[in-house]
């Protein structure tokens, strides 16, 4: 892969995506992952969801659909990307986050040590500024990021564990005002949506355990997840050998 670079200043602008379905750990992921690569940022996917009053409804349920495309600007989102790889862009993204603080102590710190080392030893030499873009809608068909990111990884998670992790959660920061899930919400609109967008990626449609298909056609790197037990520094180790076989 070629990594389109900037003429003037020789810097390599490099968009790292980061996606899966709700609640599948892609932000804590794409945090530490920006602590690791010297001087990338981390842009979120959820800062650019349309206002409150824009977000459509499902007639089905009657409530908001937070989890379709249309409920997203990724037109913006894709400009904005683009935009990086301009010369003398400004890296920081367009929009205020609406993301909470990441909890300070998620990895092991001897860990994050030497994955840093790693970094420096394999391209502490090369002017490169990674951009990570996290979201649970990157890789959706039809979505025009897919071929505006240079690296894409997907953390594939089964449904019990979403479920889970997701109904634990207080609630989230919308631009207006604050969600919080109605009875059912997971089961009957979250993981449809999530099947629906992303069925196309893994074989027979299998979303939980199907063999990933869109390595080959779509360039996507997926981890799977399948219980608990999968630490956060697996998958980190994951994605840092991933991106670094990629630069």
């Amino acid at each position: 892969m070629t990594i389109p670079s900037n003429i003037e200043s020789e810097e390599k602008v490099v968009l790292v995506g980061i996606s899966g379905p709700s609640s599948s750990g892609k932000t804590t992921v794409s945090r530490l992952l920006t602590g690791i690569f010297p001087g990338s940022i981390l842009i979120h996917e959820d800062d650019y969801y349309k206002d409150d009053k824009d977000i459509p409804m499902d007639e089905a349920l009657g409530e908001q659909n937070w989890d379709c495309p249309e409920a997203l600007d990724i037109t913006l989102l894709s400009q904005h990307l683009k935009s990086l790889k301009h010369p003398n862009a400004d890296p920081q993204p367009k929009l205020p986050s609406i993301q909470p603080e990441s909890p300070s102590s998620v990895a092991d710190p001897a860990l994050i040590k030497q994955l840093k080392q790693k970094v420096h030893n394999a391209v502490g030499h090369e002017n490169l500024r990674l951009v990570f873009l996290d979201g649970f809608l990157l890789y959706h068909e039809g979505s025009p990021l897919v071929e505006v990111l240079d690296v894409k990884l997907f953390l594939q998670v089964t449904f019990p564990l979403l479920k889970q992790r997701r109904e634990s959660r207080e609630g989230y920061q919308t631009k207006d005002s604050f969600w919080v899930d109605p009875p059912g919400y997971f089961e009957k609109l979250v993981w449809p949506n999530y099947v629906q967008q992303h069925q196309h990626m893994f074989d027979k449609g299998d979303v939980e355990n199907g063999r990933c298909v869109a390595s080959e056609t779509l360039g996507i790197d997926v981890f799977s997840i399948k219980n608990e037990g999968t630490g956060i520094e697996e998958v980190l180790k994951w994605a840092v050998q991933q991106i670094l076989e990629s630069i």
